[in-house]
């Protein structure tokens, strides 16, 4: 079986990564261990199959990744691509050679299809999406954040949206968005494929960089995962407050809790507008200059591979974070974490599948003296309701792993519903 897969851009952004491995371990178990062969869009190939296969480990056997360029899906000139986007004519006669025999496209989730970013981008993808159906292929986004659309967008959204062969809602808020407001027929409810365990959890041979100790951590250590992007989001979008802010955050806690070290945790490490390392580099620098020994603090800035991150995730005692998918591992591994929130995707996961909205603070209507006094406020909840959060985080997580299996299994029997697909 041979399937296009979209939105890997980006595997030194560790919530991609961990999605990525996740979809192609999963489908290819449930295809009961015959060969898969997966083509990615990513404009980093090599880096992307290295990453992916490292990731994968023992689990890659029976799975073939290739990859290629964004700009490489069409043959022809350019004005000629654009038509065959647009208007979609043409659109299989130029798609270049290796791509026509795909038995389906699997589109990975995430929250791109949202205007947080934009909107042009979201529009020309689907115009993609809308060129395979009609030349007879399905495409499944598996494990969405979708919306909201402003203005003259929403019907055009609507009306791509609808033409897509499967949608599956990672979360409560899409899901209502899509069926109740837009009213599609093609959505389902399933949840972040992140929640699922990662191959390097189990894998016999998997990295000896996991334990805490070879990184100087002790036993007792709180993390904070700094995003070089959130700040942009916020009311006050000023980086260096932000940085200010996270400060605060630190020495609040090392005063409170004197016996505990900070692990610095970046989670995304491209490109270079997003990199956490910078945000975390200031944080580090700005707490040294408070006077905090450098014994007292841990900055990771190697690359790790996802589930390395997981594991010092798991052993720390809460997690402070402006990354979404740090949050989700911390979940998985039954650490409470705080979130600072910049768009809808922490509510629909976080807030609704999770009801924990006490663990998400949100920038976008706050002033950072604010968002600083409300994070100490819930920080201190955490670690006084730390086994209560705890059990609620367990339970939910199990649920989590049902879900994101069955958007896998769903995922699988959409696309075998091709002729000779499976």
């Amino acid at each position: 079986m041979k399937l296009l897969v979209f939105n890997i851009p980006n595997t030194l952004n560790y919530g991609s990564m961990m999605m990525a491995e996740n979809l192609f371990y999963y489908l290819s178990y449930f295809y009961q261990a015959r060969s898969m062969e997966f083509i990615v869009i990513t404009p980093k190939p090599e880096e992307t199959s290295l990453r992916l296969k490292q990731a994968l480990g023992e689990r890659n056997i029976n799975i073939k990744i290739n990859t290629i360029h964004p700009l490489k899906i069409f043959q022809g000139n350019k004005v000629g691509r654009i038509i065959s986007q647009v208007a979609g004519i043409g659109f299989k006669k130029r798609l270049v050679s290796e791509l026509l025999e795909i038995n389906g496209v699997v589109v990975l989730g995430g929250d791109d299809y949202t205007e947080d970013y934009g909107y042009i981008g979201p529009i020309g993808n689907l115009l993609k999406f809308r060129g395979f159906v009609s030349s007879g292929k399905k495409v499944v986004m598996c494990g969405q954040t979708i919306g909201p659309f402003f203005s003259w967008r929403k019907n055009i959204m609507k009306h791509l949206l609808k033409n897509v062969t499967k949608i599956i809602a990672r979360d409560p808020l899409t899901y209502n968005y899509l069926t109740e407001e837009f009213k599609l027929k093609n959505v389902l409810l399933g949840s972040d494929l992140a929640f699922l365990p990662l191959s390097g959890e189990k894998d016999k041979h998997s990295h000896s960089r996991v334990n805490p100790e070879y990184y100087g951590l002790k036993e007792k250590y709180f993390t904070i995962v700094p995003s070089e992007l959130i700040w942009k989001y916020a009311k006050d979008p000023s980086r260096e407050v932000y940085i200010d802010m996270l400060t605060n955050i630190a020495l609040y806690l090392f005063e409170k809790y004197q016996d505990y070290q900070l692990l610095i945790l970046p989670h995304v490490l491209a490109p270079d507008s997003s990199d956490d390392r910078l945000a975390g580099r200031d944080l580090y620098i700005n707490l040294k200059r408070k006077g905090i020994k450098s014994e007292r603090m841990i900055f990771l800035k190697e690359q790790l591979l996802p589930f390395q991150a997981r594991k010092l995730l798991a052993q720390s005692k809460v997690v402070f974070t402006g990354r979404m998918h740090a949050a989700i591992s911390s979940f998985a591994c039954g650490v409470p974490a705080l979130s600072l929130s910049y768009s809808r995707k922490y509510w629909g996961i976080i807030g609704e599948h999770f009801g924990l909205k006490e663990l998400i603070v949100d920038i976008r209507d706050k002033r950072w003296e604010t968002i600083e006094e409300t994070c100490k406020k819930q920080i201190e909840s955490v670690f006084n309701n730390e086994e209560h959060l705890r059990k609620i985080i367990i339970l939910k997580t199990a649920e989590m792993q049902q879900m994101a299996m069955k958007s896998i299994r769903d995922t699988l029997t959409l696309l075998c519903q091709s002729k000779n697909s499976c």
